[in-house]
């Protein structure tokens, strides 16, 4: 989804997971936005259902992507400065 330009294992990724209480598969389901391996560290960053609510959300708009390639270049400043110390 977005990958950092600085460092190779700092990205952000979609992953779907199938929600059994509306017996919908990975297709239908949630979608978890995940920031990975920064420090062997992942951690989540956004959950929501395919189909909640009136207005289906089948991706992020262009505002959330923008949010999280922000999230990315601050956790890349956070690392130079760490690797520097």
């Amino acid at each position: 989804m977005i990958q950092s330009e600085k460092y190779s294992d700092l990205a952000v990724y979609k992953m779907r997971c199938k929600d059994p209480k509306r017996n919908s598969g990975k297709r239908g389901g949630y979608r978890i936005i995940l920031v990975a391996a920064l420090c062997e560290t992942s951690f989540i960053c956004h959950i929501y259902h395919k189909h909640a609510g009136k207005k289906p959300k089948t991706d992020l708009t262009s505002n959330e992507k923008n949010q999280l390639r922000k999230l990315v270049s601050n956790l890349e400043k956070v690392r130079e400065a760490s690797e520097k110390e």
